[in-house]
């Protein structure tokens, strides 16, 4: 057992030879993929392993091969990266010939220790401080680092590791042990990870195309109502606002202006944020309803158009730009997988979403 072993201090600079600053990557100039031949895009977010999204697999400087360690420096954000990847700004890689899976997550453990001492966006995590940070490892009888050690330990546990969904290790290795303690696999897979439908769906089973917004053939797009909540009532209909937050529900008040199944998108505010409401709603000023124009809205076909709805808007986040409805939200296209008609293919759109881990309890 690990417990029993020897341990030493080490200097993570004399143990990992390749400690260097990622090549940097502004989101607004990637292109987000349709495809599953994507190269991921690392930056400094402490969710999804780091992943801010699947971009083009373009030949672009500074791609990074897996089998890695990436820190955020000003976010000190930790994690194993076993694909090629791009990242963005603040990103440092680490390397050594004896990682792999394993080896990367007992040091990613340790480190996540360490990064308690550099606090989110004061003290960075910089390249040179990782490098001069002391670790202790096991080490076998010559005291050298037991990497085999490291790795058995990892591989010992009782559930196989392989089974484990890829963000019980964002964490490390105490996450890891919260989920083999507390979580039946066999529960969480048929209760909660299991899709919908049984059907191997791919992107690349349709084609797609540009759709404006404001294709009054294709989608049904309204502006909110201007009332303040202090003039209203306390109630039971969401008041949905431009937060990026809980939906974009601001309050509960007496009164609804649209009766639901729609989608909310801000053109203010807290641009781009859309999300799926079900129930009635009070739509407010800075917000737009979609509906779609021939075809009922549902759940699912919501959880496809968000995310790409979401892309298109990016550009106008920053710089105090404004998303004006008529002149650029309307003129907005997004692109879609389209029937053998050439309009949007709603049915395929549904049935992939169902056919995603989790779609069970969406």
């Amino acid at each position: 057992m690990i417990k029993n072993k020897q341990w030493k201090e080490f200097i993570l600079g004399n143990i990992i030879p390749d400690i260097h600053n990622a090549k940097s990557y502004n989101s607004s100039d990637l292109v987000n993929s349709n495809d599953e031949n994507y190269i991921l895009y690392i930056t400094r977010t402490d969710n999804n392993n780091g992943i801010s999204k699947f971009i083009v697999n373009d030949d672009y400087e500074g791609i990074e091969d897996g089998n890695a360690i990436t820190i955020g420096d000003t976010t000190a954000t930790i994690f194993y990266q076993d694909k090629k990847f791009i990242a963005g700004p603040h990103i440092i890689v680490l390397r050594a010939p004896w990682f792999n899976k394993y080896t990367a997550l007992f040091i990613i453990t340790i480190l996540n220790m360490e990064k308690k001492k550099y606090p989110v966006f004061g003290r960075a995590f910089t390249k040179e401080l990782i490098a001069n940070t002391v670790v202790m490892l096991p080490i076998d009888k010559n005291e050298n680092i037991d990497f085999k050690a490291m790795e058995d330990y990892i591989k010992s546990i009782e559930c196989d590791i392989t089974s484990i969904p890829d963000y019980f290790f964002n964490d490390g290795f105490s996450k890891v042990n919260w989920y083999m303690d507390n979580i039946d696999s066999d529960k969480f897979e048929s209760e909660f990870a299991r899709p919908r439908i049984k059907e191997d769906i791919k992107l690349t089973d349709r084609t797609w195309d540009f759709f404006e917004l404001g294709d009054e053939k294709i989608f049904d797009i309204k502006r909110g109502e201007s009332k303040y909540i202090k003039n209203m009532d306390q109630g039971e209909y969401r008041y949905i606002s431009t937060s990026r937050e809980n939906n974009g529900i601001a309050t509960f008040v007496s009164e609804y202006n649209r009766k639901g199944n729609l989608l909310t998108l801000a053109y203010d505010g807290s641009i781009g944020s859309c999300f799926y409401q079900e129930k009635p709603f009070f739509a407010s000023e800075k917000i737009v309803t979609i509906d779609l124009v021939g075809y009922k809205m549902n759940k699912y076909i919501a959880m496809f158009l968000i995310p790409i709805i979401q892309l298109e808007s990016e550009m106008y986040t920053y710089g105090g730009r404004k998303w004006t409805v008529e002149e650029q939200l309307k003129k907005t296209k997004i692109k879609l997988p389209v029937d053998t008609n050439g309009l949007p293919d709603y049915g395929f759109m549904e049935k992939y979403i169902k056919s995603r881990p989790f779609s069970c309890n969406i």
